[in-house]
Order: structure tokens, then C-alpha cells, then sequence
């Protein structure tokens, strides 16, 4: 029987990483981008798995000291004229691990991501529930509307979200055991994690302040050291756990200190961002203020939770009853409350909170209910920790009933819940169905600006079409110019270009959003330049060659 169960389990991770790999294949299989982050991942990774390297040097970059070649969200890098990305590394890695085996295989990248998160969630469940509540919330997270959603697409929150998994089930392992092995595997998983996204480190707080709560420090100040050999002394162990991480951690310090000058990074260096310049704009627009820490007030953290509670409405109310549960019930409310485990998954669930809730996440259609803006994926933590509490009190719920009527119950629980989730998943606004019809959408404009212009050796200068022909043209982001100095820096680079022989191209793209400029203001200083432009197509897409008079 055991074995059976453990086919029917496999079976299982196999259907669902299926499912997300068709879906994911089917959205990214056209290399057409809607959104400009996964034209970085994506771009990068094939840099990292052709190159070896993380910095892209345009030879007309560096020829004049101009890094404003290459996509929105690039960032200069330390070196003239190279830039860099302006993410995290290890998705990147990741992505092109696979890609040096097989180019085909990126595209099962994130459902493979997705497949381990489940993993470890199940392996964590067990930890503290029952086989039932386990399976019933891997069920449920499987296909729950952000997991699901972001695990066919190319952000990098999954792979954060997977080794975060990881790392806390072997730090857990690690309290309940105190194995060896599990104090090498905590820190491979966690750093992994901290290369997939630096927040990890905030995360890890409570792991810390659990391990050394309460009873667990009593390994480390109470040993008698007559009795035990330095191999099995929890100073050794804590020791070896230490350089692990170290030899983890300090690749990606150097990673940093050669393409940002910092070992922590962008956001430490006084690198600029290709959208640096058109983020402030926006801020400054919407009046919002740029934020060291990123509190924006408790009327957004209040509107970011109404409706982050709508996007897991139903997994909301389960988690709820189950808390009021805990509170009511006396023996519970003493094994739970006064459990450090406890504290360690809420103090988790109040960073991811603190850190994302009071942003204000601006979106175009933000009035409208969406699947996709960044809190549904920063908030996964969360989500799991919710459907885990909704598991829980299902499961609890039945435990009196009648058997067969309690798995009769349990089912309808489960399709009910998935159905519902997947509505919202495949029917709204960013949903499945849109997201194909964006790449689509994504897919047309990039043929009308490649029909437009046939030269391979072009340069486009583009607001925001870099995420739909970036690198099939080179694109010129000139909205990284300062705006000080940003349509005399636009115009002597396209003069310098056109001098050199390169076929120039200026697309017309609306938007106060990305420029505090009009297309007409550049044109007119390339006309004083000596410089002319005239229409290339009558498509939707109007774009303008440039040339010298």
C-alpha cells in the first residue's frame, strides 16, 4: 500500500509538472515578450550559457562610453560602456544550466521549480500534520491561482520560493535531528535561495532566532566537552555549516564586485538603471515619494491585503476559521502557541508582509483584479502558509465523521477549491487566455517593427518595444539618458551611428509614462543636427529611419 501511495504521489508531481510545462511551452515558445523582465532572464541566460559572462558590451557601447544599448531593465555595469541586468543572478544560472544541455529545455525550467517547491512543502506539512493535511495542501497550492500562475512564466520568485522551501525543511530537520548532513544541506539551499532573490536574507531572521531560542541553545552552551569528540560537537557542526555557506555566498560577492563595483550589488552602487530615469518620472507623477524602505503608508498596506485576501478569497476564510480555531481550543492554543516552529513560520509570514504589503505596486489598470502585479508572487510564503492552516482545519473538520462521507466530503472540497482557482486563473484579466493573447499581441508588433526594418546591423531607438525585438535588433533604451541632457545625448548618438554606417531607426511610442518628451522634440533636434527622418511603414507601429542630410 505504502508503495502504491508513493506511485500515486509520483504520478501526481508528473501530472502537474505536465500541465505547467505544456502551458509554459505553449506562452513562450514565440521568443515575443509583454513584459520587459523576461526579455532580461531570458537574454542573460543565453549570455551565460554562450559566453560565460553576465555582461553584455556592445562594441558601439563601449566605442562611445554610450551603455544605454540593450534592454529597459539592464543597468551599467563597472566597465565603459558594458551593462548588466538588474535582477537577481541565480534564476539567470539557472535558466542557463539547462539551456548548455538542451535549448528546448527552458521552457520546463519553472515547472520543474514549481515541482520542488511542492516537494518540500509536503516534506514540511509532514513535519507537523498528518499525511491527509500534507496531500490536501500540496493539492491546493498545485493549483491555487499565484503558484500556478507564476510557475509557467519567466519570473524568478519560484526559484526563490523552491529553495526557501528547501532550506526551511532541512533547517527544521536540523532542530529535530541535529544531523550532520542537514546542517551542509540548510546552508546550499539557502544561499541558492539568496541567489534567486537577496530578500531570502530578511527571511532567514526568524530561522535564527528560532535556532538560538529556548531549548536549542542548550546544545551549544551546555556540552560536556570531557564527553564529546570535536566530530560530533555542535561547535564543529555549526562550524562546517558556516564555511558551506561561505563558500556559497562569496561567488556571488565577487559576482557583484566585477559587474556592479559592490558586493551587494545594484542596490548598493551608484550604477544607474536603463529605468531609473522613467521610474522617478512616474513616482513623481503619481506623487509618490522614492523610498529607501518601502512603506508607503497603512491605507496601501490595507489595500494590498483586501486584495490580496480576494486573489486566495476562499483558502482566506479556511485560514481565518483555523486561526479563531487555535485561539478557542485550549489544547491546541498550548501546542501551537507555545511552539517555537510556530513563531518561526509567523515571524517568515510577517517579513514577506512587512516587506511587500506597504508598496504601493503601481499598474496601469491597477482598479482592475489582476493575477499578476508583483504581490501575488512576493507573497507565496504566505499563500502556502494559509493553504497549509486551510488543510488543516478541513481535514480536522472530517476527522469525526463518517469515513466514507468524509473523503466524499474532502473531494468535493478539493474540486471545488481547484475549479474555482482555476477560473480565475485562465478567465481574468491577466490570466491564462490574456496572457496568450498578449504574447500574440507581442508576437505581431515585433514582426511589423522587424518587417520595417530588414538590416540586421540596425539600431532602434525605442521607449519601451526593447521587451518584443530585443536582441533579434539592437536596441537603444534613450530614455537612460539623464533628462537634463537627454534629446542632445539621443541626437549626437544617433549622428555618431549614422557617421559609422549603422542603419538608424526611431520608433514613435506614445506615453507620458515612459518620457517627459515628445517624439517631435528629438526630431526636431535631429533635423538641426543635419539630420532627417522619414517614415518606414503605415502600420500601427509608426517607425522613422534616420538619416544624415
Amino acid at each position: 500500500m505504502k508503495k502504491i501511495d508513493i506511485k500515486l504521489k509520483i504520478l501526481f508531481l508528473i501530472f502537474v509538472f505536465g500541465i505547467l510545462s505544456f502551458i509554459s511551452y505553449d506562452l513562450n515558445k514565440y521568443e515575443a515578450f509583454y513584459i520587459p523582465d523576461f526579455t532580461v532572464n531570458i537574454f542573460f541566460s543565453k549570455l551565460v550559457a554562450e559566453e560565460h559572462t553576465l555582461k553584455y558590451c556592445n562594441e558601439y557601447a563601449v566605442k562611445y562610453n554610450a551603455p544605454v544599448f540593450g534592454g529597459r531593465y539592464f543597468v551599467r555595469a563597472k566597465d565603459d560602456g558594458c551593462v548588466t541586468h538588474a535582477y537577481f543572478h541565480g534564476y539567470i544560472i539557472i535558466l542557463a544550466i539547462f539551456r548548455m544541455i538542451n535549448e528546448s529545455l527552458i521552457y520546463f525550467v519553472t515547472p520543474l521549480l514549481a515541482v520542488i517547491a511542492l516537494i518540500f512543502f509536503y516534506k514540511i506539512s509532514r513535519l507537523f500534520f498528518d499525511e491527509k493535511t500534507s496531500l490536501l495542501g500540496v493539492i491546493i497550492l498545485s493549483f491555487s491561482v499565484p503558484f500556478f500562475s507564476f510557475s509557467v512564466i519567466y519570473y524568478n520568485n519560484l526559484a526563490l520560493f523552491a529553495f526557501f522551501l528547501g532550506a526551511l525543511y532541512f533547517f527544521f530537520k536540523l532542530l529535530q535531528t541535529n544531523a550532520t548532513r542537514y546542517y551542509i544541506l540548510f546552508p546550499i539551499f539557502l544561499s541558492i535561495a539568496i541567489w534567486a532573490r537577496y530578500p531570502a536574507v530578511l527571511f532567514s531572521i526568524p530561522l535564527i532566532i528560532g535556532f538560538f531560542s529556548g531549548g536549542y541553545r542548550k546544545k551549544f552552551y551546555f556540552l560536556n566537552r570531557d564527553e564529546i569528540s570535536i566530530k560530533d560537537s555542535n561547535e564543529a557542526k555549526l562550524l562546517i555549516s558556516a564555511l558551506v555557506f561561505l563558500i556559497m555566498i562569496l561567488p556571488l560577492f565577487a559576482l557583484n564586485i566585477d559587474l556592479y563595483g559592490h558586493p551587494l550589488g545594484l542596490f548598493f552602487s551608484q550604477q544607474t538603471s536603463f529605468n531609473q530615469y522613467t521610474t522617478e518620472a512616474v513616482m513623481h507623477e503619481y506623487g509618490i515619494e522614492n523610498k529607501g524602505i518601502s512603506f508607503y503608508g497603512f491605507d496601501i498596506m490595507f489595500s494590498n491585503l483586501k486584495y490580496f485576501l480576494k486573489l486566495n478569497s476562499i483558502i482566506s476564510i479556511f485560514s481565518a476559521i483555523a486561526l479563531v480555531y487555535f485561539i478557542i481550543n485550549k489544547q491546541k492554543r498550548k501546542e501551537i502557541f507555545f511552539s517555537n516552529t510556530f513563531w518561526i513560520l509567523t515571524g517568515i509570514a510577517l517579513f514577506c508582509c512587512l516587506f511587500y504589503l506597504g508598496v504601493d505596486w503601481y499598474d496601469p489598470i491597477a482598479y482592475k483584479f489582476m493575477i499578476l502585479p508583483s504581490l501575488g508572487r512576493y507573497l507565496l510564503p504566505v499563500h502556502a502558509i494559509m493553504i497549509l492552516l486551510s488543510s488543516y482545519i478541513v481535514i480536522s473538520s472530517l476527522k469525526c465523521a463518517d469515513p466514507r462521507a468524509g473523503k466524499i466530503v474532502i473531494a468535493a472540497v478539493v474540486i471545488f477549491i481547484i475549479a474555482f482557482n482555476l477560473n480565475i486563473t485562465v478567465n481574468e484579466v491577466s490570466g491564462l487566455n490574456n496572457m496568450k493573447l498578449w504574447v500574440l499581441a507581442a508576437e505581431h508588433k515585433q514582426n511589423i517593427i522587424l518587417e520595417a526594418v530588414p538590416e540586421k546591423d540596425a539600431v532602434i531607438f525605442t521607449r519601451y518595444s526593447d521587451k518584443y525585438i530585443f536582441p533579434k535588433r539592437t536596441t537603444v533604451i534613450y530614455t537612460a539618458f539623464p533628462p537634463e541632457t537627454r534629446i542632445k545625448q539621443t541626437s549626437d548618438l544617433a549622428e555618431k551611428l549614422l557617421n559609422d554606417g549603422v542603419p538608424v531607426y526611431f520608433i514613435n511610442e506614445s506615453g507620458a509614462r515612459y518620457d517627459i518628451f515628445t517624439v517631435d522634440e528629438y526630431l526636431s533636434e535631429f533635423e538641426k543636427n543635419n539630420m532627417s527622418s522619414k517614415l518606414a511603414n503605415n502600420e500601427s507601429v509608426y517607425i522613422y529611419k534616420v538619416h544624415l542630410n
